[in-house]
């Protein structure tokens, strides 16, 4: 989101419920949140690198979509 959005701000919700997803969402500027990505945590771990690969694609190329989106 940073790379996309600079200026964005990230809001922390946790949870100590198992197991723990985890859920990317914007807000778009009429306040609506629009989810970009949401998976298990361990598919961001290091120690998965093949779902953690996937993943980073997935997150980047949804928010490079939903800038793309917003463009238009």
């Amino acid at each position: 989101m940073k790379e996309a959005w600079p200026n964005s701000e990230v809001i922390p919700n946790r949870t100590n419920a198992y197991p723990i997803r985890v859920v990317v969402e914007a807000e778009l500027s009429d306040g609506k949140m629009v989810e970009v990505w949401s998976g298990d945590q361990r598919s961001l771990f290091r120690k998965y690198a093949t779902k953690r690969e996937q993943a980073v694609r997935a997150i980047k190329a949804n928010v490079a979509e939903l800038k793309k989106q917003m463009q238009d």
